[in-house]
C-alpha cells in the first residue's frame, strides 16, 4: 500500500513532463517558428520608419525622375540595377508620393514573408530539426535583416530566387505541378529583380542534366531514379525558364558590371565570411563554415539531387565570380551581394551539419546522464549566445533616428567605431583618415535639445557623417534639403559622390510627393516649424569639415548657402553659433509672427 501510494505520489510530475516533453515534439517547430519569426520581423521592422535613406538607396530614385514609367519597366543601368524598383519609384513620386516606409515596402515585404515561406520549404526537404535550425540563422542574419531594410533589390532576389529552386526540386522529385507554376512565376521575379538569379534558377536543371548523364553513362539507367517528371516536361519547363532569361536580362547592363582593376583578396573573403555567417569573430565564422561543409557532405550522401543541387550553385556561382570579374568585387558587401543566394543555402547546410552533431551527441550513451544533459544544454546556451553577442546587427540601431549603412557595419561585416574611420573602397581615396572633428556646438548642446535639423547630406555618404555625429549628441536627427543646386547633371544613371540631397528633390520637381520623415525643405519655414526642431545647423562644407583640410580635394561645398543663411537670418533671427565650419539657428526662439507674415 505504501510503494503504492508513492507511485500515486510521483505520478503527476512524470505526466507532467511527458506531457511538456510530447508537447514539445508535437508543436516545437511552430514554437520555434513563432520565435524566430517574431524576432526576424522585429530586427527588420525596429526603427525602420526612423531610419533616413543612404548612399545606394539613392540610385533608383534620381534614375526614375528621368524618365518614363514604360520605359524604367524594362531599362536599367549599372547603379539603378532593377527595373521593378525604378518603375515603383516613378509610381510612388506620381501618386502618394515618396515616404521612408512606403519606398522599402518591395524589399520589406519579402523579407518578412522569407521568415515563414523558407523555412517551410526547408521543412518539406530537410525535416523540422534542419528547419528549426535554419530558422534561427535566418531571422538573425545580418545581410539578409539589412537588405529587408533598404531600398534595393536584394531581400526580394533571395525570397524569390530560394522559392524558386526549392519548387523546382520539388516538382521534379513529387510532379506536383503546383510547384512548377511557383517556379516559373518566382524565377521569373528573380529575375526580373536582379540578372544574376539566372545561375540559381538554372541550377536545378544543370543539376537534374548531371544526375541524367550519370545513369545514363555510369548506372546504364534510362533516368534518374529520383526525378518523377518524365524528361518531356523537365525539358520544357527549364526552356520555359531559359526563355525568360532571354527576355529578362540586360546584356549590356551586365557587361557594365564587369571592371577588370577589382578582383576578390584575402581580406575580401575573410570579411565576406563574417558577413555569410553573421558575426564579426572569425573564429566563430571558421566554426560555422567547417559545419556547413559537412553538412553539404551529409547532404549528399542523404539525397544526391539535393546535394548535387547545393554543389553546382556554389559552383557556378563562384565560376561567375571569377570569369565576370565584376565591379567592385574587392569589397567584401558586393561580392556577398553577387552571390546572395549562397547565403541562406549555407544556413541550410550549416544547419544540417549542426543537426548531425547534436544527434550524433544525443547517441552517447554518457549523454543519457542528468549531468551530461545539462552541461551540454549549458554548453550550447553558451556557444549559441557568444555567437549571438559577436552579431553585428546590435551596431546598426541608434535610437532616436537610424542611419544604418554601410559604415554602420555592414561593408565590411564589421562595425567600423568611433575613432578612427575605417578604409572604405568606395571612400575618397579609398584611404583610412583620423576620427571627425566634432563641433564644439554639438559637444555643448543645451539639456533641452531633442531634435535637430542637419542640412545638407550627401547622397554618397558612405561614412554616414550624422551618424558620427550623432553617437556624441544623441538626438534626433532630421535631414534639410532644398531645391538649389549649382548645376543639374547631364544624365542621372548614376550618383556622383558629390551629389546632393537637393538634386533629387529638384529632378522630383513636385514638392508634395517628398513626404520623408526624416527630411524637411529647410526653405519651408511653416514645415520646419511643423518639425518642433530646436536647431538648424548649415554646414558650409560637410566633406571637407569632416576629413582631413589637408586634401584639397575633398570638397563638396554646400549647395545654395547664402541663400539658406539669409532665409534663416530672416525667419529665425541671429544665429546663436557660427565658426568656419557650421552656422546654427535657434529655431524654438523665432518669432510666431515670422509664420503669420509668410501665411499671408
Amino acid at each position: 500500500m505504501e510503494s503504492q501510494s508513492r507511485r500515486i505520489n510521483n505520478a503527476p510530475p512524470q505526466n507532467h513532463q511527458m506531457t511538456i516533453q510530447n508537447t514539445f515534439r508535437r508543436h516545437g517547430f511552430i514554437i520555434i517558428m513563432v520565435i524566430c519569426t517574431f524576432i526576424g520581423a522585429f530586427l527588420r521592422l525596429y526603427l525602420l520608419k526612423d531610419q533616413v535613406l543612404l548612399d545606394d538607396e539613392w540610385h533608383g530614385l534620381f534614375y526614375a525622375t528621368a524618365h518614363p514609367f514604360l520605359y524604367l519597366l524594362r531599362y536599367v543601368t549599372l547603379d539603378a540595377n532593377c527595373a521593378p524598383l525604378n518603375a515603383y519609384a516613378w509610381a510612388l513620386l506620381h501618386s502618394v508620393g515618396w515616404s521612408e516606409l512606403t519606398l522599402r515596402l518591395p524589399s520589406l515585404i519579402p523579407g518578412l514573408l522569407a521568415l515563414v515561406i523558407l523555412p517551410l520549404l526547408v521543412r518539406r526537404i530537410h525535416g523540422t530539426i534542419v528547419a528549426s535550425l535554419f530558422a534561427v540563422f535566418f531571422a538573425c542574419s545580418p545581410f539578409l535583416t539589412f537588405y529587408s531594410r533598404i531600398f534595393r533589390p536584394y531581400s526580394a532576389l533571395v525570397f524569390f530566387e530560394f522559392t524558386a529552386i526549392y519548387a523546382a526540386g520539388i516538382w521534379l522529385h513529387t510532379g506536383k505541378e503546383r510547384y512548377r507554376l511557383v517556379y516559373l512565376l518566382t524565377s521569373t521575379a528573380a529575375l526580373y529583380f536582379h540578372p544574376v538569379a539566372v545561375i540559381g534558377i538554372m541550377t536545378p536543371w544543370a543539376a537534374s542534366f548531371g544526375l541524367w548523364l550519370r545513369s545514363k553513362v555510369i548506372l546504364n539507367a534510362s533516368r534518374p531514379p529520383e526525378l518523377q517528371p518524365d524528361s518531356h516536361s523537365i525539358i520544357l519547363t527549364a526552356a520555359l525558364a531559359a526563355a525568360v532569361v532571354v527576355v529578362t536580362v540586360q546584356p549590356g547592363v551586365v557587361f557594365e558590371h564587369i571592371s577588370p582593376q577589382h578582383s576578390v583578396t584575402i581580406e575580401t573573403l575573410k570579411q565576406s565570411l563574417l558577413i555569410l555567417f553573421g558575426t564579426t569573430n572569425l573564429a566563430v565564422a571558421s566554426a560555422l563554415m567547417l559545419l556547413c561543409l559537412a553538412g553539404l557532405g551529409i547532404l549528399l550522401k542523404q539525397s544526391i539531387f539535393w546535394g548535387t543541387l547545393f554543389v553546382t550553385a556554389a559552383l557556378l556561382h563562384f565560376l561567375m565570380i571569377e570569369i565576370g570579374n565584376f565591379w567592385s568585387l574587392d569589397v567584401p558587401i558586393v561580392l556577398v551581394r553577387y552571390l546572395a543566394i549562397l547565403v541562406p543555402l549555407s544556413h541550410v547546410c550549416t544547419a544540417i551539419g549542426l543537426s548531425f552533431c547534436v544527434a550524433a551527441l544525443a547517441r552517447l550513451s554518457t549523454f543519457q546522464h542528468p549531468a551530461t544533459r545539462v552541461s551540454t544544454l549549458v554548453m550550447t546556451i553558451l556557444i549559441g549566445g557568444y555567437w549571438m553577442s559577436t552579431n553585428p546587427l546590435k551596431y546598426a540601431y541608434a535610437a532616436p533616428n537610424n542611419f544604418t549603412n554601410h559604415s554602420a557595419f555592414i561593408e565590411q561585416g564589421r562595425f567600423g567605431g568611433w575613432d578612427l574611420l575605417y578604409p572604405s573602397r568606395f571612400a575618397p581615396r579609398f584611404a583610412s583618415f583620423g576620427p571627425p572633428q566634432i563641433s564644439a556646438f554639438y559637444r555643448n548642446l543645451p539639456p533641452r535639445t531633442r531634435l535637430l535639423i542637419e542640412y545638407p547630406m550627401l547622397l554618397g555618404d558612405h561614412y554616414n557623417y550624422y551618424y558620427f555625429f550623432q553617437h556624441h549628441h544623441r538626438r534626433r536627427i532630421i535631414i534639410g534639403y532644398t531645391d538649389k543646386v549649382a548645376e543639374m547633371p547631364p544624365t542621372r544613371d548614376w550618383i556622383n559622390p558629390d551629389f546632393f540631397v537637393n538634386h533629387v528633390a529638384r529632378a522630383a520637381e513636385d514638392e508634395g510627393s517628398i513626404r520623408f520623415r526624416n527630411m524637411v525643405n529647410i526653405l519651408d519655414a511653416e514645415a520646419v516649424r511643423r518639425t518642433n526642431a530646436d536647431f538648424l545647423i548649415c554646414h558650409r562644407d560637410l566633406l571637407g569639415e569632416f576629413l582631413p583640410k589637408s586634401e584639397p580635394h575633398l570638397s563638396a561645398p554646400t549647395p545654395g548657402i547664402q541663400e539658406c543663411i539669409e532665409h534663416s537670418f530672416k525667419h529665425y533671427g541671429i544665429p546663436v553659433f557660427d565658426d568656419e565650419n557650421i552656422i546654427v539657428f535657434d529655431l524654438s526662439k523665432s518669432p510666431s509672427s515670422t509664420f503669420g507674415q509668410q501665411q499671408e
